[in-house]
């Protein structure tokens, strides 16, 4: 097979064939439309001798440049205001634990001892009201009418899902 042969790799767009192929544009400097002058609140100033730009942009630019410093501002405030609020905390659970540390804790006796106060104090106000001093109340089984219609709901079959108070999971699982 020839050289001849071969399809044309350089076309053009009017299809004909290129003599060399592109040249790179690598370490070459890139190539800028000095007429395109970005939109948007940007200021340039004018160039030398050319005439100078709409006030209005120039206006919208310091504005903008305003709130981003103001923006700034606020944003290091918080910043700094979060960190004294962590300091501030972990100062604060310092003293708990210094404070607790400190103040005297009770023994396993002495708590004991409080709680039998607090049993010979209610037989004693039991006995005071006529009552026998171990006499405990009568046990109560939390029948609400919630519980009176949830124990009496008409059930299916335990193979068979059903109602809206069975879990979905026990449901996937039958």
């Amino acid at each position: 097979m020839a050289i001849d042969d071969d399809i044309p790799e350089y076309v053009g767009a009017d299809k004909t064939t290129r003599a060399e192929p592109p040249k790179s544009r690598k370490g070459m400097p890139p190539v800028v439309d000095p007429s395109h002058v970005p939109s948007g609140a940007v200021y340039h100033p004018p160039v030398a001798g050319a005439a100078h730009p709409k006030a209005a942009r120039k206006r919208v630019a310091l504005a903008l440049d305003v709130a981003e410093a103001n923006l700034t501002a606020a944003q290091m405030e918080i910043s700094a205001s979060y960190n004294a609020l962590q300091i501030a905390e972990r100062e604060e659970a310092h003293a708990l634990g210094e404070l607790t540390r400190i103040l005297p804790r009770p023994t396993a006796e002495e708590v004991h001892r409080a709680h039998l106060a607090r049993e010979t104090a209610a037989k004693v106000a039991r006995v005071a009201q006529g009552l026998s001093p171990t006499a405990k109340p009568a046990p109560t089984n939390n029948k609400s009418p919630l519980d009176v219609a949830a124990a009496n709901r008409p059930r299916a079959a335990a193979h068979l899902p059903s109602g809206s108070l069975r879990s979905a999971v026990a449901r996937r699982i039958v």
